[in-house]
């Protein structure tokens, strides 16, 4: 909230700041200040009693602009000082023990069901040798949520309230919390994010779509998703990334797109230490590809073409011509994004519908869904998929997972 403000955060949705505030108000029953301050307070209180930071590092890492403010912020709400509380935490000396290997936990809750198995598949099919690996958790004797002993691991490159940008691993495991009578995503971090929370979780949340109403897209869905509750639509860490994985996935097995993005990350990514040897880089950034020539990308096994398109896309968006965020004006996007040569429909379509996470992206021309609608063109796949309106995204989802009209 403090970076632009609440006009900066309505211009970016179109909307007038006085729309906003009403909108936001009918929804939640506070302003969007009170909402923001209530977010990071509790999340400076979580850090406080379940970390070793400095009180300065919890202020920043929750967004605050300063200690000072900080402190009244924190004391008129809770009566009683940070030092005073982290004082009273450190006395459960226990609390601590292995924070720096095992890293801070937060739970994420969810409108259920979320299917963790189908989403989990889906991420793993596509993850890029490197840069992500699944894992399992620790057994239980009886898995109380559909996939929920595997987990996802990642690096992730996110920035700070202050405009840096740090580097480091999180993992994601899928669990029910029947003490708490809630549905809930556990999440670890690596102490090197300690300063990014807020952002880290919100990735978090849009590559899980944490924020879907599974009844309001089945419903419109109807039999498409009869047995198959709770798929939702993934997300991005990176919509940089996503797009650079769609452009190699033109016209080849899913396969063989991560072995490109696996070698492309071997040789333009920056290393990042982990807990695990699977996971060793974060994926290039786009002003490091920009600085490539064609005969760069070409010595990996890119085509001619392919190269030039990345190339283009990342100058775009190192240049700040193109942003790939949830928040941007989808048709603007696609507009620029098509006018890369070497961009067609069906790979602007597939980063809007990841990227920018736009639920009535479609893809028609992919193979995939054109076989499963039973039709033999784009058009005709287009006018299939016309009853699925505006949640056409997660219809491709279950096409891709097998499903049939």
């Amino acid at each position: 909230m403090e970076q632009g403000g609440l006009a900066h955060i309505a211009q970016r949705l179109g909307v007038t700041d006085r729309h906003l505030r009403r909108v936001f108000m009918a929804q939640f029953g506070v302003t969007p200040i009170a909402y923001a301050q209530t977010q990071r307070l509790l999340l400076a209180k979580r850090l406080l009693t379940d970390t070793r930071l400095p009180v300065t590092e919890v202020a920043l890492a929750a967004g605050f602009a300063s200690v000072r403010r900080f402190n009244d912020s924190f004391s008129t709400r809770y009566r009683i000082a940070p030092s005073a509380l982290r004082r009273v935490a450190a006395g459960a000396s226990s609390q601590f023990q292995g924070h720096d290997q095992q890293g801070l936990v937060f739970r994420l809750a969810y409108r259920p069901p979320l299917d963790w198995a189908a989403l989990t598949s889906f991420l793993a099919h596509r993850c890029i040798e490197g840069v992500e690996a699944m894992g399992k958790a620790k057994a239980r004797r009886v898995p109380r949520v559909s996939g929920e002993g595997t987990v996802y691991r990642r690096i992730v490159r996110v920035p700070t309230p202050q405009g840096a940008t740090v580097c480091g691993w999180i993992e994601l495991s899928g669990l029910a919390d029947r003490a708490a009578a809630g549905h809930l995503l556990q999440v670890r971090v690596a102490p090197a994010l300690s300063a990014a929370i807020p952002a880290v979780l919100a990735r978090v949340r849009r590559v899980c779509d944490l924020g879907a109403r599974p009844d309001e897209v089945e419903q419109v869905l109807g039999p498409l998703a009869v047995g198959r509750e709770g798929v939702r639509l993934p997300g991005a860490f990176d919509g940089f990334e996503i797009a650079v994985r769609a452009i190699l996935g033109q016209q080849v097995t899913v396969q063989q797109a991560r072995i490109m993005a696996g070698r492309l990350v071997q040789q333009w990514g920056e290393p990042v230490a982990t807990p695990w040897p699977e996971l060793t880089h974060a994926f290039p950034q786009a002003a490091r590809l920009a600085a490539c020539s064609t005969e760069d990308l070409r010595s990996i096994g890119l085509l001619r073409a392919r190269s030039n398109a990345l190339i283009e896309l990342s100058r775009a968006v190192s240049q700040g011509e193109l942003r790939l965020d949830p928040d941007v004006d989808v048709p603007a996007t696609l507009t620029r994004l098509m006018a890369i040569a070497g961009i067609g429909d069906w790979t602007a379509q597939y980063v809007a519908m990841r990227a920018l996470g736009w639920p009535d992206a479609f893809p028609a021309a992919d193979v995939g869904v054109m076989k499963a609608l039973g039709v033999k063109t784009a058009a005709q796949a287009r006018r299939a998929a016309e009853i699925w309106r505006p949640w056409r995204g997660y219809a491709v989802i279950h096409l891709w997972n097998g499903a049939t009209p």
